[in-house]
């Protein structure tokens, strides 16, 4: 879910720490990955993520005081129960994305189709129309507007109705209308 409504990568969720959870937004400082550890985000830049749902941030703060090494400033939100300063593995994310979308009537092919990363472009997809670029590469950490225009070229729910609602308000007067009746017999000669 916070992937969904945040774009974070995955690396930068996996190193998100409890001191990095505020009441209305993340503290994105660093990102993980198995080879390197803990290191500074994939641009080297820290951001503030916005999260205007008080309920995710809360079980963020409750996720984080599960961890079983306790929790301090540097503790890990994603943590695993085998070692004290590793975050979970992200191959998690993965396998919990893949059973998700099998639970609500993918198959098991389809879903291996998915991969975490796609929650970026999901993200930035649904909201490139609703801010500007500067503001979006302010979320995403993406540096340039050629990099949101590439995680935005995507098709999202209720663009055909868009498109066509756009076209009926700018050209309708300039074509026939046609009944239903007339239609049907259009279309079946």
């Amino acid at each position: 879910m916070l992937a969904s409504v945040t774009g974070m990568r995955s690396g930068e969720i996996l190193a998100l720490q409890f001191q990095d959870i505020g009441s209305d937004c993340l503290y994105v400082k660093h990102s993980w990955n198995c080879v390197d550890k803990i290191k500074l985000t994939k641009n080297r830049e820290s951001r503030i993520v916005e999260v205007p749902f008080p309920g995710l941030i809360a079980q963020l703060f409750e996720q984080a005081r599960q961890n079983p090494w306790g929790v301090s400033p540097d503790s890990f939100v994603f943590w695993t129960e085998y070692a004290k300063r590793v975050p979970m593995q992200p191959y998690h994310f993965v396998d919990g994305l893949r059973s998700a979308l099998v639970q609500i009537g993918y198959s098991k092919d389809e879903a291996k189709k998915y991969v975490f990363h796609s929650w970026r472009h999901f993200y930035t997809s649904y909201m490139v129309g609703k801010l500007d670029k500067k503001l979006l590469k302010s979320q995403t950490g993406h540096l340039t507007d050629e990099m949101v225009d590439l995680y935005a070229n995507h098709r999202t729910v209720g663009d055909r109705e868009r498109i066509q609602a756009a076209e009926l308000e700018t050209f309708a007067g300039l074509l026939p209308e046609l009944s239903s009746t007339e239609l049907k017999t259009a279309v079946c000669e």
